[in-house]
């Protein structure tokens, strides 16, 4: 895998997407989580989904979109789906 090119030096329309799709995807996300996952495939639903401590419990909070962003008409009606899930103890200790 290589990484992927710094976000901030894209132009055009890539830039455009970028800018609007990451604030979209990380909206009830903390600035400092313990993982964070982003998953942008070419024909379906942009999702992510973050590893975060809230209340001093771990949760996934999920994030998707309700339809490609990329290729929706009106992004204007693209909507988030959102889903959060508490973890147990032990999964979390298991896998940390």
């Amino acid at each position: 895998m290589k990484p992927a090119k710094e976000f901030e030096n894209y132009e055009g329309i890539l830039k455009e997407y970028y800018d609007n799709v990451f604030p979209l995807l990380y909206q009830n996300y903390s600035e400092k989580p313990i993982a964070r996952y982003t998953s942008m495939p070419s024909f379906s639903n942009e999702y992510s989904f973050s590893i975060e401590t809230m209340e001093d419990r771990k949760y996934v909070v999920s994030n998707k979109l309700s339809t490609n962003y990329w290729y929706s008409k009106n992004n204007k009606n693209v909507k988030l789906i959102s889903n959060k899930t508490k973890l147990t103890e032990n999964l979390y200790r298991e896998n940390h």
